[in-house]
């Protein structure tokens, strides 16, 4: 009896330890049940739709010669499971044509974006951006670069050798510009040519047919204002027979008037007109102006010093009626005490009817300071004034 009731306890014990582990492995099984459901659920929501897979969105072509066109084709793949369209292709510049692109694209196939770039007006690193629209909601824009090195056939950089003095002091400066042969033929390049006697410019070569330093010296005194003019220098080479680069100066006037010109409306005045013109002294001797007069029938003006030895402002006054008559010159103008600039003149000019005048009529803002030692041209009766136009007065 004792040992049937052992045994029955022995064989309860058995049973429940087997169920625990079967139901102990049931449980550990699940979560990687759930895991590979769940993958696949994952995987199923991701590819939902078109989905675009971009074989590479940067192409670097390197460094090649200016003037030539090069040309990539970006790929492209629809990983999802529906059409992918490819909507729009914008160019950052007129320089990247577009080819003819696979608009739409099947699940699992594959599309270019055919692009093409024009090197000539390039010059130097250069990043081109592409911009495409799809239906792909998960991206629906993307952009594709395009990197270069232009690189000319013979290179000169910087362009341009710029100078800038103030009012008061001119001393002579010098600019490098390096010229670089990029060929494998050697060249050589004569004497530089330009017209402008207030500078000078020497060739010197550094490496025998590739390398070269042209430089430019600014010789003062240098007229007052901004001028800009080429140096040409004739090479060997038939591929590129000329090297240009430019020069820019500009001379800060001791004198700027605000407006430099006095824009009329069209037709005769309806009622009486007064136009301020500020004289500001940028120098740092003392400006001194005196004797102010104005040419044109009934037009008046006065001058007041409103800061001793810098500031004075000039006032027109103009009837009504006022008109400038056909080739007649109005200006206004007073007197300096600047040998270089005995007179300050500043034109007074009318549109003719039908024009749209944008700058200083009667009541009108002034146009912005402007250089006074440039010189202003004078327009007869009728003339037509950019619009908008900032342009020099004249000192005589």
């Amino acid at each position: 009896m004792k040992h049937n009731v052992l045994w029955n306890i022995m064989m309860g014990t058995a049973v429940a330890s087997r169920r625990f582990l079967l139901l102990s492995l049931a449980l550990s099984a699940l979560p990687i049940l759930a895991q590979t459901d769940g993958g696949t659920n994952a995987t199923a929501i991701t590819n939902s739709g078109p989905r675009i897979e971009l074989a590479e969105d940067v192409f670097d072509f390197g460094r090649i010669e200016a003037g030539r066109v090069v040309r990539h084709d970006f790929a492209f793949t629809n990983v999802g499971n529906q059409t992918l369209e490819i909507r729009d292709i914008d160019a950052s510049c007129g320089c990247t044509t577009i080819g003819e692109w696979d608009r739409k694209v099947e699940p699992g196939k594959s599309g270019i974006v055919p692009l093409m770039l024009n090197t000539t007006d390039l010059i130097g690193p250069t990043l081109k951006n592409i911009k495409m629209t799809c239906n792909d909601s998960s991206q629906p824009r993307l952009v594709l670069y395009m990197k270069v090195d232009v690189c000319k056939l013979i290179d000169a950089r910087p362009k341009t050798a710029s100078f800038a003095f103030g009012p008061d002091f001119q001393a002579n400066q010098t600019r490098t510009i390096w010229i670089t042969n990029n060929m494998e033929q050697p060249v050589t390049l004569k004497k530089p040519a330009f017209t402008n006697d207030s500078f000078k410019a020497e060739l010197k070569t550094i490496t025998e047919g590739r390398i070269f330093q042209l430089l430019v010296t600014a010789v003062p005194p240098l007229p007052e204002g901004s001028s800009i003019f080429p140096i040409t220098i004739q090479t060997s080479s038939p591929k590129m027979p000329e090297v240009a680069v430019n020069v820019y100066a500009s001379v800060q006037p001791s004198v700027s008037l605000r407006p430099s010109r006095i824009f009329l409306d069209p037709g005769p005045l309806k009622e009486p007109a007064n136009f301020t013109i500020a004289v500001r002294n940028e120098s740092t001797n003392a400006l001194q102006l005196s004797d102010p007069v104005v040419s044109g029938k009934g037009a008046g003006v006065k001058l007041a010093e409103t800061e001793p030895g810098r500031a004075f402002a000039l006032t027109l006054t103009l009837p009504a009626g006022f008109r400038i008559q056909q080739n007649e010159t109005v200006e206004v103008r007073v007197k300096s005490n600047r040998p270089s600039s005995p007179w300050i003149t500043v034109p007074v000019l009318q549109y003719e009817g039908g024009d749209d005048p944008d700058v200083s009529g009667p009541g009108s803002s002034p146009v912005a300071p402007t250089n006074a030692g440039q010189g202003g041209a004078h327009k007869p009766s009728g003339a037509k004034a950019p619009a908008a136009e900032t342009v020099p007065g004249a000192v005589k």
